[in-house]
């Protein structure tokens, strides 16, 4: 076949032929019609899932063994050092938050991705625990693996949910079904400046009486860090 650099001349070639009247079923077998055809790799595959081991601090129970989507446009990809720090707010070791207790609280997680923060929630003796992350079978069946595979306690469990949630929608069924929370976990999350109204929707919505927003994020655009302050605004 031509190469890529032949390409133009041969666009050039039909788009004259056709102009010219010519017989444009007769112009176009004549053509190396791969022309059309975008170059080999030119669509990248989707990043496979997979595993990840969170160590938690000393004398804090086992790494948790967490498993992830694909890379995804939703950033549920990755633990986040958002993610990360909350996970030691809420194991009580954060150098600015010492001796956090979960105990006998109930959490939701928001854009909770692979629910680590969540997780350790539950582990520590929260008395209920709502997972939530964009409702799409593969991010909600990530989620609800990782309670299964990290969580064999079965009264533990049987106190942690899972489900699919788009902030800002349906929250009267969601408050139906899981009440209001003590203490909403937002992770690296407000940095989705184009759902900035309706997070603080679900935030204020799902947080019970003089509840509490954990909220922890790293400016990942620097030139857009008052569109991450934003937020704070509209809450």
């Amino acid at each position: 076949g031509r190469n890529n650099k032949d390409r133009p001349c041969e666009r050039r070639r039909v788009l004259s032929s056709i102009m010219n009247e010519a017989d444009p079923a007769e112009v176009m077998a004549d053509c190396d019609l791969s022309l059309f055809q975008e170059p080999e790799g030119y669509f990248r595959e989707r990043d496979p899932p997979h595993e990840e081991c969170y160590d938690r601090p000393s004398g804090h129970g086992p790494p948790l063994h967490l498993h992830f989507i694909g890379k995804h446009s939703l950033w549920g990809h990755l633990l986040w050092n958002a993610s990360r720090v909350t996970c030691e707010v809420l194991d009580g070791v954060d150098v600015d938050l010492p001796h956090y207790s979960c105990a006998g609280r109930s959490f939701v997680e928001f854009g909770a991705g692979a629910g680590a923060p969540a997780l350790i929630a539950a582990l520590n003796g929260a008395s209920r625990v709502l997972i939530t992350d964009y409702p799409a079978d593969d991010v909600v069946q990530v989620l609800e693996r990782n309670v299964a595979e990290n969580i064999a306690d079965e009264t533990i469990r049987s106190r942690v949910f899972v489900e699919g949630h788009l902030w800002g929608k349906d929250l009267e069924e969601l408050v139906e079904r899981h009440g209001q929370f003590d203490v909403c976990i937002l992770a690296d999350v407000i940095f989705n400046h184009a759902f900035q109204r309706e997070l603080p929707q679900s935030t204020k919505r799902l947080m019970a009486p003089k509840g509490e927003a954990l909220v922890f994020f790293s400016h990942h655009k620097p030139h857009c860090a008052h569109l991450d302050m934003q937020f704070f605004e509209m809450a």
